[in-house]
């Protein structure tokens, strides 16, 4: 038997797989950043990612690149909870799924300093399937730039993207949404909606959706919004005895809500909710 090189030992220290046929829960903590995930056929996974980027001199932030392979009828529910910081990070993600597999991305960006998020998903195989629910947030002059793209690259694709973000004080949120439909797509039925609610007149942002079907026998749709809230909005709230923060907290949790509750793990959606109030204040 070959030894492992220090390469390939590093390679399986940066990689998570599920083997064939079995189910697993798995915990990525702070510092335990994977480059590489692997669902063999049929295995079932539910992955939590909270904040494990490694911290770097000076303030300056690497770039950080992550691939998801999802194996034959195998299946994958990823949730990812990143808080901003200092410094400016790029952040890929890419997720290849295999004939009658699903990849379910849950990802809750909130904060940042011209933080970049990048996910492309892409449906290789018959009948797979591909969600991604997106919540961002941003406040004071922090700026936030997330990018969403789901390729279906094979007959029977289905799933959809929902991107929802909210923008306070000055911040600025630039929210680009993408389904590609390939010549091989047919059959695909699939949706993207870019809703954005702006907190403050200082606030602002962009919403982007983009369509590219390059076959017939396809059901595709998309639409953007961006909405400002108004003294209007919450007089309802206020009328109840709320203050005024209070009513605000309450209006973007709603506004949140579903996204929020389409993640299974009843302890995760505690910790992304609490971690939403505590940015309200």
């Amino acid at each position: 038997m070959k030894k492992a090189t220090a390469k390939t030992r590093q390679l399986e220290k940066s990689s998570v797989v599920i083997p064939a046929a079995q189910v697993r829960n798995v915990v990525l903590k702070p510092g335990e950043w994977k480059s590489k995930i692997v669902l063999e056929p049929r295995a079932r996974a539910t992955i939590f990612e909270c904040d494990v980027f490694p911290s770097s001199a000076k303030g300056k932030r690497n770039q950080f690149d992550m691939d998801v392979t999802i194996g034959k009828e195998a299946e994958l529910h990823y949730v990812v909870l990143v808080n901003g910081g200092k410094g400016i990070r790029t952040i890929k993600r890419k997720s290849m799924v295999k004939a009658g597999g699903a990849m379910h991305w849950h990802i809750v960006t909130l904060g940042g300093h011209g933080d970049r998020h990048e996910l492309v998903s892409t449906l290789a195989g018959k009948n797979a399937a591909s969600s991604i629910d997106w919540i961002f947030f941003v406040r004071g002059d922090e700026k936030q730039h997330v990018s969403a793209c789901t390729n279906f690259a094979a007959p029977g694709g289905r799933g959809e993207i929902a991107m929802k973000g909210v923008a306070q004080d000055h911040g600025y949120i630039q929210c680009d949404g993408k389904i590609e439909i390939t010549k091989r797509g047919k059959g695909t039925d699939t949706s993207l909606a870019e809703k954005i609610l702006l907190l403050d007149k200082a606030a602002n942002a962009d919403a982007v959706p983009e369509l590219v079907i390059r076959t017939n026998d396809v059901k595709a749709s998309h639409s953007a919004a961006v909405s400002r809230v108004s003294p209007e909005d919450l007089f309802y709230l206020q009328s109840r005895g709320l203050r005024s923060g209070e009513a605000r907290r309450i209006y973007v949790e709603g506004f949140l809500s579903d996204l929020v509750q389409r993640v299974s793990e009843e302890n995760v959606r505690v910790q992304l909710l609490s971690s939403i109030h505590r940015l309200l204040g």
